[in-house]
């Protein structure tokens, strides 16, 4: 692979117990991406279809997708910079940026980090792996997740209200 700029959908996950921290996923060449409002090259899959490909081979089975911060690294080609979105946790962390910057041959000028506080998110010390058995497989509950979705509610019901 070339030392060039790439998209790519990704997880931070432990490594070894050692304190560190690894990157799974799936890259790709800018030019491969779909294309958004001409202005954006998104990869062309998304995490709950790539984290299918992937957490068989790497052990991860049992875990569900949003279970380990994840992101989305996208080229704006106006601009000609990148854009990281992802969980809230990347935000504060320079290492994970570092490391997200490093595997996917960033710029460090040319690129921003990103969250929406409620797409992005991962398990907290609030969560719990649940089996389903309806579905066959573990779900995650984020309760703290939960809880500030009733908030959001509560605060809109009290609006509407107001209003």
């Amino acid at each position: 692979m070339e030392n060039k700029p790439r998209i790519a959908i990704g997880w931070i996950l432990p490594d070894d117990g050692d304190g560190k921290f690894r990157i799974v996923g799936r890259d790709w060449n800018i030019c491969r991406g779909v294309s958004i409002s001409g202005q954006y090259s998104n990869p062309p899959l998304d995490h709950s279809r790539v984290w299918r490909e992937i957490r068989v081979g790497l052990g991860l089975d049992i875990y569900p997708y949003e279970y380990f911060p994840r992101f989305r690294v996208v080229a704006d080609m106006v601009d000609q910079a990148f854009e990281v979105w992802g969980d809230e946790k990347i935000l504060h962390n320079e290492e994970w940026q570092k490391l997200i910057i490093n595997k996917y041959f960033l710029p460090e000028e040319g690129t921003k980090f990103f969250t929406d506080g409620l797409h992005y998110f991962s398990a907290n010390p609030d969560s719990q792996l649940v089996w389903d058995a309806e579905a066959g497989e573990m779900k995650l509950i984020i309760e703290s997740y939960d809880t500030m979705l009733k908030e959001l509610k509560n605060g809109q019901s009290a609006a509407e209200e107001e209003a």
